[in-house]
Order: C-alpha cells, then structure tokens, then sequence
C-alpha cells in the first residue's frame, strides 16, 4: 500500500535528518525535528496502542471492553489492515453481524493483501456461517482458499468449523497443521484440547491444558472453552482442586458466536463443586 511505503520513508529518513543536525550542531533544530516527530509517531502508531489495550482486555475475558478499543484502532486516522480484519472478527464473536459486514466491505475496500487478505475471506466465511447458518458453505469457502492464504490464522479457524460440524478427524489434521505453525498460539493449543478431550484423550488433553494454564503470558488461556476443557482434563486426571478452580474461572469468560462448550454445562460443572 502507498500509505505504509510512505510512512516507512518518513520513519527511516526523520532520524537520519535528526542526526545530521546534531552532528553540524544544529541542536534546538533537531529538538524541534525530534518533537515533530514524536508527535507524528504517536499519531501514526494510535491504531496499534488501541489493538495492544484491546487484545490485553480480550485474553481477560472483557470483550466489550475490547470492542470499545478495537473500535477506536479502526477509526485511527492510519488503519493497520490486521487490526481492522480482528475488529471485525471480534464483532462476529458478538454477534453483532451487520457491523463487522460493514467494516468488512472497508477492508475489501483497501484491497488487502498477503495476512490481510487471508483474515478477510476467513471473516467472510464465518460470517456466513452464522448470519446465514450456513457452516456447508462456510466450509467450502476456507477450503477452497489457496494453499498460499494458509497461514496460522487459517487453520486455526478451519479446525474450529470442522469442530462444529463434527469432523473431528479433519478439525485435528488443521488443529496440529495450526500449532505445527506456531506452538505458542494459545488458539491452536486450544482446538488441539477441545479435540482431544472430544476424543476422550485426556492424557494428550492434560498436556495441552498444562500448557495454557501454566504458559507464559502470551500463552495463557483466555476463552471459556480453554478453561472449561482444560478443567475436565484436570478433571479426568484426578485432579479435582484444579478443576475446580477452572470450571469457575470459566464462569468468568463471556459465551461467544464462537463457544464450543454450552453455557449450562459450564454453570452446570462449576456449580457441583461450589456446593
């Protein structure tokens, strides 16, 4: 896009200029060039400050809040396209279908490409899917998209489709395809939990847990189903004072368009071992 080559001109040419005058002594010339410049970068970088508050606020559980941030990041005066394809998916996560539509057709818009363009086709699958309660189609869309768009993002959301259509056998190929990818995305540990536990493989199913309830930040669990799954294969293993405290803090976590786990099991499981 030309608006990216420009800032990254600005980005590598301003600092270069601020040296040189610091070098031939032209110190207050360079203060004010560097002032400039810090308030240009604060403008320019607004979208993804927004995305860190939103994404900080999603892995919590508060995805309102997240809304609230990812909405200011796509009304940003210098749109990042990754961040407005999240907003988007986001809204469909609410169910708020009309909205994350309009910022779609944005996106399309902007002709997107490379990441960008695989999270679109991949909104816009998902937004059939449940707009028009169509998972056939929604299906067929991501599977027809060239081996070149499959990137993590990809196979994450594919398993999670073959998930709810009941082709475990598929939804696993994708989900490994997925942490293969990269082993750190709590997302892609997560679909390999929800399958293992559908399988009744809760030695595999504890292994994926551990990783998601002992990880490291960015590897940490934040979705009811990572919690709840990851409580019944503590659960199933014998530990019952972690699975305890899991099935509640999975009360925690707001259902979405996307929540494999129905809502009454979870109230259901915490609630035996609140008594």
């Amino acid at each position: 896009m030309k608006s990216k080559s420009v800032i990254k001109t600005i980005n590598w040419l301003v600092p270069i200029f601020i040296l040189g005058l610091i070098i031939f002594n032209s110190t207050i010339e360079a203060l004010v060039l560097a002032a400039a410049y810090f308030i240009y970068r604060i403008i320019v970088d607004m979208s993804k400050i927004y995305s860190y508050l939103a994404i900080k606020n999603y892995s919590k559980g508060n995805l309102k809040k997240a809304r609230k941030y990812y909405k200011k990041a796509y009304e940003a005066k210098v749109k990042e396209l990754p961040i407005v394809a999240s907003y988007a998916y986001l809204l469909i996560l609410l169910g708020e279908y009309d909205q994350a539509e309009e910022v779609l057709n944005f996106l399309e818009s902007m002709k997107p490409e490379g990441k960008a363009a695989t999270s679109l086709m991949l909104c816009n699958a998902v937004l059939k899917w449940k707009r028009d309660k169509n998972l056939i189609a929604a299906l067929a869309k991501v599977e027809a998209m060239d081996e070149t768009m499959r990137n993590q993002w990809y196979y994450n959301v594919y398993a999670k489709l073959c998930i709810f259509s009941g082709n475990i056998e598929k939804a696993k190929e994708a989900a490994i395809k997925g942490y293969e990818y990269l082993k750190t995305n709590p997302v892609a540990v997560e679909n390999l939990l929800i399958i293992h536990c559908i399988n009744a493989e809760y030695d595999k199913a504890l292994s994926a847990a551990e990783k998601l309830i002992n990880g490291k930040k960015n590897m940490k669990a934040s979705s009811q189903d990572a919690y709840f799954y990851s409580a019944l294969a503590y659960e199933m293993n014998n530990d019952f004072e972690t699975a305890k405290k899991l099935y509640v803090k999975a009360l925690q976590y707001e259902n979405t368009t996307m929540t494999y786990i129905d809502k009454q099991i979870v109230l259901k499981k915490a609630g035996e071992y609140m008594k």
